[in-house]
């Protein structure tokens, strides 16, 4: 910290790898500022951070920036969502639909049979991923894709092949919401609760 300037307020996020820091400061001669700080890793190693200030001369203008380019990144974001959303509907017409115990009746026929996720999901009109997570379980799935998975499930250590399953992962029932939570095995959790263990297993990066 500058000698000679106290902190009013401060506020820190964590964001995949990088910290943001936020201070409200106040110069030795009575000046409020803003203070905003990424810390990030370095190739090689070690940390780099950088900084930027704004005084109160400048707070207004920067404030309408900011808010500005939120809005555009808030409009881009839900534009392209939206377009993603149509692409999977339009190649997996049953995308994000309750799988119904036909769906499951089907897949457990198809699987004993032989057919791969890929063929599943094209007859069942799902993506691969949720039939693989309708055969697998959820956390092996995660699993398979290196994301964090609850403490215990097993998944991290046996990742299985959905080829030749002949029935649904435990606790797969007919009801639910669409692959992301459909077949979810026993002590997965939420996926809040994934990514707060997430967080918490990172190591902070430095002030």
């Amino acid at each position: 910290m500058e000698s000679g300037n106290q902190t009013i307020w401060s506020e820190r996020v964590a964001s995949r790898g990088a910290g943001y820091f936020l201070d409200v400061r106040e110069t030795g001669r009575g000046r409020v500022f803003l203070s905003m700080a990424q810390s990030r890793r370095a190739e090689g190693g070690g940390w780099k951070q950088d900084r930027i200030v704004v005084f109160e001369s400048g707070l207004e203008p920067f404030r309408r920036a900011v808010l500005s380019a939120l809005r555009v990144m808030d409009r881009e974001s839900g534009d392209r969502r939206r377009v993603e959303l149509e692409e999977v509907h339009r190649l997996h017409p049953k995308a994000f639909e309750k799988w119904t115990p036909e769906d499951d009746e089907e897949l457990r026929r198809m699987a004993g049979e032989g057919s791969t996720p890929s063929a599943i999901a094209e007859a069942l009109g799902r993506t691969e991923r949720a039939v693989r997570m309708r055969l697998e379980g959820r956390d092996a799935v995660l699993a398979s894709e290196g994301r964090a998975v609850p403490a215990g499930s097993g998944a991290a250590q046996a990742v299985p092949a959905a080829e030749g399953r002949t029935g649904l992962a435990a606790g797969a029932g007919a009801g639910g919401d669409e692959p992301a939570r459909a077949g979810v095995s026993p002590g997965s959790g939420s996926a809040g609760s994934s990514r707060g263990r997430r967080k918490e297993a990172s190591s902070p990066p430095p002030r």
